[in-house]
């Protein structure tokens, strides 16, 4: 008995010393956390994976450059255009996407006409073929014509869907200083 003590001594410390691989682990509803993977409890595939065998990362089909006419409304009315976007996947992240974009987002501020060159690169996130970037703030400087720039933050948020292979349409709605909603479609 003294010589299976110390056996099961050092089993309770190793037991005790495994890291609760879910402990950190958040996982959306719907979904639950095995061994450290965010899984879907109405299908098979963890997060971020999709296909028969589950084995197709989910934000691979979003990939790729795309020529995208924007429209602007509301407070944005005046931000119409042209432009190029990159969508790239996030490596270790299968349900992610980086966005690149650059606008250029006309509108009215303190009773002034601004025109503001908005280069944003974000992180979505993928849930088949929508993706999103919550709400985010940034700050940049607007120019008034008072000599000096303005810092002003600007708060969006994008919803966006995959319409087929080659199209994607995107909303980005801003909040505070420059109010409105831009339109995008871009094909590949």
């Amino acid at each position: 008995m003294k010589k299976l003590f110390p056996i099961l001594m050092t089993l309770v410390l190793l037991a005790a010393c495994k890291k609760e691989e879910c402990k950190d682990e958040y996982c959306p509803a719907g979904y639950i956390c095995v061994d450290g993977v965010c899984e879907n409890t109405s299908s098979d595939c963890p997060i971020g994976y999709e296909g028969e065998d589950c084995a197709t990362a989910s934000n691979a089909k979003f990939a790729g450059n795309y020529d995208v006419v924007y429209t602007g409304s509301g407070g944005l009315s005046n931000s119409n255009g042209n432009t190029t976007t990159s969508v790239a996947t996030v490596n270790g992240k299968p349900d992610k996407i980086r966005i690149e974009v650059s606008l250029d987002v006309s509108a009215t501020i303190v009773g002034s006409a601004v025109d503001l060159p908005l280069e944003v690169s974000i992180e979505a996130s993928v849930d088949g073929n929508t993706y999103n970037v919550p709400s985010t703030s940034i700050i940049t400087e607007v120019d008034l014509g008072l000599g000096f720039p303005l810092p002003v933050e600007l708060t969006f948020k994008v919803d966006g869907t995959k319409i087929d292979d080659n199209t994607l349409n995107s909303t980005l709605v801003m909040s505070g200083a420059l109010a409105g909603t831009i339109t995008m479609v871009g094909t590949k």
